[in-house]
């Protein structure tokens, strides 16, 4: 096991926050001209939709690490 330094663990932690925040406003800039979103009158339903497309984000996001630790470790 391969020990790393503080400061590596916080920049790949910046990039994720980053990707996962780059993920959600693709999602939201996507999604929000959807005529059937103009349900979305109340600050709550609008609350748990964003998290639901925040959920997604980071769903995305693991996919994507675990996907490039799989191409690093079996496809040298």
């Amino acid at each position: 096991m391969e020990i790393r330094k503080l400061d590596d663990v916080f920049g790949v932690m910046v990039e994720s926050k980053e990707r996962v925040i780059e993920l959600h406003n693709n999602i939201l800039d996507d999604t929000l001209t959807d005529p059937q979103l103009t349900q979305l009158t109340s600050t709550s339903r609008t609350a748990i939709w964003r998290l639901w497309a925040f959920i997604t984000a980071v769903c995305i996001w693991i996919h994507e690490y675990v996907w490039s630790l799989y191409q690093k470790k079996y496809r040298q």
